[in-house]
């Protein structure tokens, strides 16, 4: 991968059309070779279109984002813009995000969004608590729970459908696939 790419810069292209370019990279490498290509991008003057999977490769070497949705394009703005106002659920999910139309099962900043209007949430900022907590009126069941490292990601089929993200250590023992939980989002988000 590293030789492709280095092939491929050397060659001094008026275009570029990168196919994950950073796929199949050890960990350190991969922090090496995209600092690289970032700096190697920033003064190539030529057009670039770089095609990735991995939205942390795109928020760095990207100056714009297109982001596809069952073969169209949902999102054409800057890195910036994509993660500040995602356009779909699918594009907040990309980010890691959790993206709910009003009307919304928790408290937001300002009182209640407007019809249509638009919630973004990290799913850090979602607290799980267990079944039948009082005054609690967004439930759901676990549907996954996976963990990358300390990080953990629980999946909630509830409505609105939530993704939230605890530490190992943090994670509750009634947090299992399956099992009835409540949703709590702290502090409360801005609507757009």
């Amino acid at each position: 991968q590293r030789v492709a790419l280095a092939r491929t810069l050397a060659a001094a292209p008026r275009a570029l059309v990168l196919d994950e370019p950073l796929a199949a990279l050890d960990p350190r490498t991969r922090a090496d070779v995209q600092r690289a290509l970032a700096e190697h991008l920033a003064s190539f003057a030529g057009p670039c279109v770089l095609v990735t999977h991995d939205v942390v490769d795109a928020l760095v070497l990207a100056d714009r984002l297109v982001v596809l949705e069952a073969g169209r394009v949902v999102q054409d703005a800057t890195p910036g813009d994509v993660v500040r106002r995602p356009a779909t659920p699918y594009a907040a999910h990309l980010l890691g995000l959790n993206l709910f139309e009003a009307p919304v099962p928790f408290p937001t900043a300002g009182g209640p969004p407007a019809a249509g209007a638009r919630v973004a949430v990290r799913p850090s900022a979602i607290a799980l608590g267990p079944a039948g907590a009082a005054d609690q009126p967004w439930s759901g069941t676990v549907a996954a729970v996976s963990a990358r490292g300390e990080h953990v990601r629980v999946e909630v089929d509830a409505v609105p459908p939530a993704v939230v993200e605890t530490t190992a250590a943090d994670l509750p023992p009634y947090v299992r696939p399956g099992e009835r939980v409540t949703l709590t989002v702290s502090p409360a988000p801005t609507p757009y």
